[in-house]
């Protein structure tokens, strides 16, 4: 079987190379984009089993790219998991209105993110 592919759109590079690592380590293929523009380009082409997604990024936010993404019939199937440091339940609600599977706050464990993984891909 092959390796469940995990996109993780985020602009902090550094939590993106932390993410890699772990998810890696745990058996998953990933791949990254830095804003919900280059993120929609690379879930097109790549069509991955799930999306990591931050909110508060560059040139797209995360909700914007959530909507669209949930709105093009060749991707709207993927997963995705919030991911970010807005932990208001407005924002959780309007996530969950937009088609979000799940949502992780900022700081996070590896624990909790490979759990909600697991339960979104399986």
């Amino acid at each position: 079987m092959s390796k469940k592919r995990i996109l993780v759109v985020e602009d902090e590079q550094e939590l993106i190379k932390a993410v890699q690592i772990r998810l890696k380590y745990s058996g998953y293929e990933v791949l990254s984009a830095c804003n919900g523009r280059e993120g929609l380009e690379v879930a097109r082409k790549e069509k991955p089993d799930l999306i990591l997604l931050d909110m508060m990024m560059p040139e797209m936010d995360g909700l914007t790219m959530l909507s669209r993404l949930k709105n093009s019939s060749d991707i709207k199937h993927i997963p995705v998991i919030m991911l970010t440091a807005k932990a208001q339940s407005d924002d959780i609600a309007q996530a969950s209105k937009l088609g979000a599977f799940d949502y992780v706050v900022k700081p996070f464990t590896s624990q909790i993110l490979l759990e909600k993984i697991r339960k979104a891909i399986s």
